[in-house]
């Protein structure tokens, strides 16, 4: 019975971790949006004689946020690429 419970306070565990997971993605993809709009509207918006954008400004500020998604991709792919090479490292320096 000792061993049921263990199993259940895991799984607990484990769903909280991945519910803290799940916030801090939603707070990291709130963050990187916002970062998006700050840059390329400082970026591509010169002045606020109408209420929309001129075709410049849209062109910039799509090809800004084109940019911007790009980098943060690759960005979060070498992040993956260096994490691995961690792991991989610590796994080989406990097998010594």
């Amino acid at each position: 019975m000792s061993g049921l419970g263990g199993s259940t306070m895991q799984s607990q565990e484990q769903m909280r971790m991945m519910q803290m997971m799940q916030e801090m993605q939603m707070v990291d993809s709130l963050r990187m949006y916002n970062e998006l709009v700050e840059r390329c509207f400082g970026h591509c918006v010169e002045t606020f004689r109408s209420r929309k954008l001129d075709g410049k400004e849209e062109a910039c500020i799509r090809k800004c946020s084109e940019k911007f998604v790009k980098f943060a991709a690759r960005a979060g792919e070498r992040f993956q690429e260096h994490q691995k090479e961690m792991a991989e490292e610590a796994a080989k320096a406990q097998g010594m």
